[in-house]
């Protein structure tokens, strides 16, 4: 997957005491010495057990297994025939934590929390809609200026990007809560990154700056809680400063702020595909996906994600974080299964 819920262990300061008729939090006890809650080590899951530290712990390794033992047993059942298929989809799970996170996230807030509908955005070249790996996936697609469908026997940039993100690999049941979400492509054309690398120009950026803007309002306007961008302008965003990109790529920049939304659509986007290419400088992402490293109007929901192979280190052909660092990721993007 290219997103993760995360959880840290709850640490806690202690306040005044809870405004009355608020009821008393889940750490706190009703009986203090002065008649004020009294503050408890523990932390309340959601089946009413106050946990230490300690035990929230282990009921979260407990439960991480749990969740690890079902899905590998899934993935071997789906799989056993394809050994490479099935290490892709172990290794992958493994390295975003995903059993874990799923352990935090059902612990603090229920089973029911793992069902909770998302709204997932992708602004690439399309999707195959009938894919079998999206048969239980709501998808929409949406085509925007200059793009076409694509065949169904052609190879689709757009469509594997999604199935790493939603694609039922396993055979899950249609009522899985890994289903309860909705994917929106809206379909781009995109060259295939070929030819000499180049970074494009301040006029160049200049000249796009109202286009992309456009696009980005439209597309920020569909109620996506999240947007994946695997595409990007030639030239590290270390070659451009702010100064630059505020005079240049205002209006794009201001597009994807946000400002005034209550909630923030997350931008993810790939870093970048320049670490194997002649005369290109790949320390830090590409000027789009590194954006917010220039733009602090972008810090808090726009973060770049660089390629991992199973072995851990970054994929040869990936951009690193360097400069964007505060504001990017890694996560597995080579030998893994796509659709």
């Amino acid at each position: 997957m290219l997103t993760q819920p995360s959880m840290a262990m709850a640490s806690w300061t202690w306040g005044p005491p809870p405004t009355p008729g608020w009821g008393i939090p889940a750490f706190m006890d009703t009986l203090g010495a002065n008649g004020a809650p009294t503050p408890l080590p523990c932390f309340k899951v959601s089946d009413g057990d106050c946990l230490t530290n300690t035990e929230l712990g282990e009921r979260a390794r407990q439960l991480t297994e749990e969740l690890k033992d079902i899905n590998y047993d899934q993935i071997n059942d789906a799989w056993g025939h394809a050994p490479e298929a099935a290490n892709a989809l172990k290794w992958t799970a493994e390295a975003v934590n995903a059993h874990q996170a799923a352990a935090h996230l059902a612990l603090a807030h229920g089973d029911g929390a793992l069902n909770e509908e998302v709204t997932i955005g992708f602004i690439d070249t399309g999707i195959h809609e009938d894919h079998e790996t999206f048969d239980y996936v709501s998808v929409d697609e949406e085509f925007l200026p200059g793009a076409v469908d694509e065949a169904p026997y052609e190879p689709s940039h757009g469509t594997a990007v999604a199935s790493v993100a939603v694609g039922n690999f396993v055979s899950l049941p249609p009522d899985s809560p890994d289903f309860n979400i909705n994917v929106k492509m809206f379909a781009i054309p995109l060259g295939d990154g070929s030819g000499p690398y180049r970074l494009i120009t301040l006029e160049q950026l200049s000249a796009s700056d109202f286009g992309d803007a456009a696009e980005f309002n439209y597309v920020l306007s569909q109620d996506l809680d999240i947007l994946n961008l695997s595409f990007g302008y030639q030239g590290g965003i270390e070659n451009y400063s702010a100064q630059d990109l505020d005079k240049h790529y205002s209006r794009t920049i201001e597009a994807l702020a946000q400002d005034g939304r209550p909630e923030k659509t997350i931008l993810v986007w790939a870093a970048g595909n320049a670490g194997d290419r002649v005369n290109a400088n790949s320390s830090s992402p590409q000027i789009l996906s590194g954006l917010a490293a220039r733009a602090e109007e972008l810090q808090g929901h726009s973060i770049a994600v660089v390629s991992t192979r199973e072995d851990g280190r970054i994929s040869d052909f990936s951009n690193r974080c360097g400069i964007a660092a505060d504001f990017c990721i890694a996560a597995p993007g080579e030998q893994v299964l796509v659709a």
